[in-house]
């Protein structure tokens, strides 16, 4: 079971594992107070790896108190700050720049291997266990381009959203290259190819 608590900016602020009578309870502090509703209300934001789905709802706790922290069976925390790490797009000076796009049947991908093609990423989807896309669509790259982006097309916003939550920064590597390709997904502005 997910409880939200939330206190005041739109990010993951931190995350706590209780003990509760409720077997794998987690809350999860966000900084956005329409957040937690935006995401009990839609079920095509819930997290399609979560079989079978988790009960959510909004917690009573205003707040994940960090004193309250203790060992898990495994020997890792129950408790993670996310605030200060550098993936967290919203804590720069450049938070200005980032726009939150609702989820669509179509993805844009970008920073691909400029060989990669049509046939490789259903191979990519089938092999992850996604719902392939039904379209495709190639930016024309610049001359000298080093990556490749364009669009993906699925048949409902659910199989989007597992489509990104499962291969979102998937690295792919190509034969002479020394370093992988970070392969990044977000949602398209456009409603369809």
């Amino acid at each position: 079971m997910l409880i939200f608590t939330f206190t005041s900016c739109p990010t993951l602020e931190a995350s706590q594992f209780c003990p509760t009578q409720l077997k794998h309870t987690n809350i999860i502090s966000l900084t956005d107070q329409l957040l937690p509703s935006s995401f009990i209300a839609s079920p095509t934001l819930h997290p399609p790896t979560l079989h079978p789905p988790s009960p959510i709802s909004v917690s009573k706790q205003h707040a994940v108190i960090p004193s309250q922290v203790f060992e898990l069976a495994d020997s890792s925390s129950s408790y993670q700050d996310f605030s200060l790490t550098r993936n967290n797009r919203f804590s720069s000076t450049h938070s200005g720049r980032n726009i939150i796009q609702p989820p669509a049947t179509v993805l844009h991908f970008y920073n691909a291997p400029p060989t990669l093609t049509q046939h490789q990423l259903h191979k990519l989807c089938t092999e992850h266990n996604v719902p392939a896309f039904s379209k495709f669509k190639v930016f024309d790259a610049k001359r000298d381009s080093k990556t490749l982006s364009g669009l993906l097309e699925f048949d409902s916003k659910t199989e989007a959203v597992e489509a990104l939550t499962v291969l979102n920064h998937h690295q792919i590597r190509i034969p002479n290259s020394s370093n992988p390709f970070t392969l990044k997904l977000c949602f398209s502005t456009s409603s369809h190819l």
